[in-house]
């Protein structure tokens, strides 16, 4: 995370979506980057964290919510509506 808040992509999502499963979370939150045919090009796989923890989260964490943030505020604006 940058000082303004800013998240970035990860590494290991996927890993990190079962680790958060077997440790009992319902919600992820996972740093979103628009894809584009340039930053996917960069990315393992072809896919950005989102695409990979959305489909980590449907095969090995079942019911578990992956929540998009672009910024730290964004994770608090949904906790604030929960």
């Amino acid at each position: 995370m940058a000082a303004n808040g800013q998240v970035g992509e990860i590494g290991g999502v996927d890993k990190k979506i079962i680790a958060a499963h077997d440790s009992g979370a319902k919600v992820f939150f996972c740093p979103y980057v628009k894809p584009t045919k340039t930053n996917l090009a960069m990315e393992e796989n072809h896919q950005t964290n989102y695409q990979v923890a959305k489909t980590t989260a449907a095969k090995y964490a079942p019911g578990m919510k992956v929540v998009p943030v672009t910024t730290f505020q964004d994770a608090i604006n949904y906790l604030n509506k929960q």
